[in-house]
């Protein structure tokens, strides 16, 4: 029996031995479990042949040869070595130095059969039995793989061919950005290309990923396998989540696929928290930005852990937030708690950013538009002295207070209604920047103000304007008593409180009063003034005045009126200046009594047309108001309900 001996130990190979016929089906199995021979009837001519039978006849899925080079191919002719044990026929043997070059090639060539199985580190015994031609050739090719190694020996003796393929394994997988950070690979995700992967067990070595991120190590015999990845600067390892890829390949080999690497990059954030004094909410050029403010980051990570990070505006009003796992995020900011308050202008909606970041993404111009609001306050005076100053003291609860605008974005504002509290204070607050006006609103007419009735104000960012003053003084009761009261019972027993009328009759008669022809009326009786105080009319306004005076003139004697006493006579602004009347339209009683009995003395006939009818009548209303007790000045504020 001859013996083809080659050594493994230099290849580092597993091998299972089996044997097929040529054409068998098993040759064309996606795997190869064993080590296979296959006998067919032709020689080694070429090797453009030897290419094609590779191709055609023998056909390993997934296995392409290297290069197949005749010069490899060692030539025996039989009887060219004798072993001197074996003389009565040829034999041949192989051995393989650690170079994996055949150093050494001889043997019988018989008819071929593979006995043994391979092992590792062993010397393998191939045993040719048969007869063969001397004149025959035996050709002995080693085909080696990318990696180098010995894939398979191909013998040929004769007319016979024999290739023996190795049972070996394959480990493959991608290296793929993991832009969500889940830790798994999603379709859309792309893959890595010039990724260091490494391999180790009982073949160790290196690849690098394509330019879709695929690699695989190949031809590899049984045993523990770890599969690592060479982390390059600025990434982060999401999968395999130990690190590594552990596993066995069995003697059986197979390929095994899916040992897949992700990775990501980490993202940031970056804004920046302006000032936007026109609210439109935009930086635009000139807007600066705004230190010391609080900017606070949220959301879930591609891993599923929660993030909670906060940060403070530099002086420029920048912020960052890096080193970020690609996830879900929202962007807030902590409004400062400033006096004015400030509104927040952008981002709309609930003033957050959303924001989905993937692997090594930087958003940028998450930014945050605030302006500082305005303010107006003010104060509801009583105006006692009715100087238009708050000085006496006293305050005005209830009173009602309307604001009307137009804001700097062309908005229109109002109306905004307040009423003051127990202190007479009001506010009208968180104004954007505009022009405004503050208007009282009287609760009913017996109320006169002392200052204008409407404040108009432009206000800028931020500004506060206090003491938008609003003074009044309200009229009530004074003690006056009608012509009608002069002319009953009641005003009757008044003028004869001393038991007799002739003072008070005397009184009327010292007074420019007039008739209603415009006579002078000098009563002696009080039958004949009271019926002067019925039959009173305004034909001629000079009587209708003189009634009023009249009745003052009583009112005055009996200690009902303090002559002393303001009253509210805006009907002679118009004929200002009168002595004694402000610029209010305030006058007193006496002064006013002063005017009307001057004023008849000169016009004792006013009737329709006469042009001095409009002063009397002017005199005539204010004393009629006395006269009804309804336009005294009062020392404090009349009561009123509020709201109104």
């Amino acid at each position: 029996m001859s013996r083809l001996i080659f050594l493994a130990a230099a290849v580092g190979l597993v091998l299972t031995v089996g044997f097929f016929g040529w054409g068998d089906s098993t040759a064309h199995a996606g795997s190869y479990p064993n080590l296979y021979g296959a006998i067919c009837p032709h020689g080694l001519d070429d090797e453009a042949e030897v290419k094609s039978r590779l191709a055609t006849d023998f056909h390993p899925p997934g296995w392409t040869p290297e290069h197949v080079d005749l010069s490899r191919i060692v030539r025996l002719n039989a009887g060219d070595v004798y072993d001197g044990n074996s003389r009565a026929a040829p034999y041949f043997s192989m051995e393989v130095a650690s170079n994996n070059e055949p150093t050494h090639a001889s043997g019988p060539c018989r008819e071929p059969k593979v006995f043994a199985p391979l092992q590792e580190a062993v010397q393998y015994l191939i045993d040719i039995v048969g007869e063969m031609n001397r004149s025959d050739s035996v050709d002995l090719l080693v085909y080696r793989d990318g990696d180098n190694k010995i894939a398979f020996i191909w013998l040929n003796c004769g007319n016979y061919t024999k290739a023996l393929p190795t049972a070996l394994g394959s480990i493959s997988g991608v290296k793929f950005e993991d832009t969500d950070a889940d830790g798994s690979k999603d379709a859309d995700e792309p893959g890595l290309g010039s990724w260091t992967i490494n391999l180790t067990g009982p073949v160790s070595g290196s690849t690098v990923t394509s330019s879709s991120g695929a690699y695989s190590f190949n031809n590899l015999p049984a045993g523990e396998y770890t599969i690592t990845e060479e982390l390059q600067p600025g990434w982060v390892q999401s999968l395999p989540p130990s690190g590594a890829h552990n596993m066995t390949v069995p003697a059986s080999g197979g390929s095994f696929g899916g040992r897949d690497f992700g990775n990501y990059q980490l993202a940031e954030i970056h804004g920046q928290k302006f000032d936007d004094h026109d609210a439109d909410g935009v930086k635009d050029p000139g807007e600066e930005g705004l230190g010391g403010w609080t900017i606070v980051l949220d959301g879930t990570a591609g891993t599923g852990a929660s993030v909670h990070q906060e940060t403070i505006t530099d002086v420029q009003g920048n912020y960052w937030f890096t080193s970020l796992v690609p996830g879900q995020y929202d962007v807030s900011e902590e409004i400062l708690d400033d006096s004015p308050p400030w509104l927040q202008t952008a981002p709309g909606g609930d003033g957050r950013h959303y924001l989905t970041l993937s692997s090594g993404e930087a958003a940028e111009d998450i930014d945050f538009g605030n302006i500082q609001l305005a303010e107006k306050h003010g104060k509801k005076f009583y105006d006692a002295n009715l100087n238009g100053l708050d000085d006496d003291g006293q305050v005005v609860e209830g009173w009602k207070l309307v604001l009307t605008g137009t804001d700097l974005r062309g908005d229109a504002v109002g109306p905004l209604v307040t009423y003051t509290d127990a202190d007479g204070l009001y506010s009208f607050t968180e104004l954007l920047p505009g022009d405004y006006v503050v208007t009282e609103v009287r609760p009913n007419d017996s109320w006169v103000p002392t200052t204008p009735t409407s404040i108009e104000q432009t206000l800028a960012e931020g500004q506060i304007i206090d003491n938008d003053n609003f003074g009044n003084v309200c009229l009530g009761a004074g003690g006056g008593h009608t012509p009608g009261f002069w002319s009953n019972k009641n005003g009757q027993a008044a003028m004869n409180d001393g038991g007799s009328m002739e003072a008070e009759l005397a009184l009327l008669r010292s007074l420019n009063l007039r008739n209603p022809d415009g006579s002078n009326f000098d009563p002696t009786s009080y039958a004949e003034f009271r019926l002067w105080l019925l039959m009173s009319d305004a034909v001629n306004m000079a009587y209708k005045l003189s009634v009023h005076l009249a009745s003052m003139s009583l009112n005055i004697e009996a200690g009902f009126v303090d002559g002393s006493h303001l009253v509210y006579a805006p009907s002679l602004l118009p004929f200002a200046p009168v002595p004694g009347l402000d610029a209010l339209g305030f006058i007193s009683v006496n002064d006013l009594f002063i005017a009307a009995n001057t004023e008849l003395l000169l016009h004792g006939s006013t009737p329709a047309g006469s042009e001095f009818r409009n002063y009397q009548e002017a005199l005539k209303e204010p004393l009629d108001a006395a006269n009804s007790d309804e336009n005294f000045l009062q020392d404090e504020p009349c009561p009123f309900s509020s709201p109104y």
